[in-house]
């Protein structure tokens, strides 16, 4: 009892200590969120970027087999994190590095 009325008298609203950085919640970009949905429908990409709402990634495998079907599954993801975090997801695009013809554009979209 006598601990709790010791603590009251305690100053409540010291400022930190000036090594310590500012405490912020960690909020995960948009390409970071875009990536897990990916990966978590069986689509693992080696890179990920976005800027101002617009994502662009490239995909882990060598070949793309059916771009229909990673079309739905791309739409899907972006559906889930626009839902999830609240984001505007204002399009993506989906590369694919292909032997002999390099980096190219297997799906895209837009607002």
């Amino acid at each position: 009892m006598a601990l709790l009325s010791v603590l009251q008298l305690a100053p409540g609203n010291r400022p930190p200590p000036p090594h310590l950085a500012e405490l912020v919640p960690w909020r995960p970009t948009l390409a970071m969120r875009f990536s897990g949905q990916m990966a978590a429908m069986n689509e693992p990409l080696t890179s990920a970027r976005d800027w101002n709402g617009y994502v662009t990634m490239t995909l882990a495998g060598v070949g793309v087999s059916d771009p229909a079907r990673l079309h739905a599954v791309t739409r899907r993801a972006a559906r889930r994190v626009a839902e999830h975090c609240r984001c505007r997801v204002r399009g993506y695009e989906v590369r694919a590095r292909i032997p002999g013809r390099g980096l190219l554009v297997v799906v895209s979209s837009s607002d």
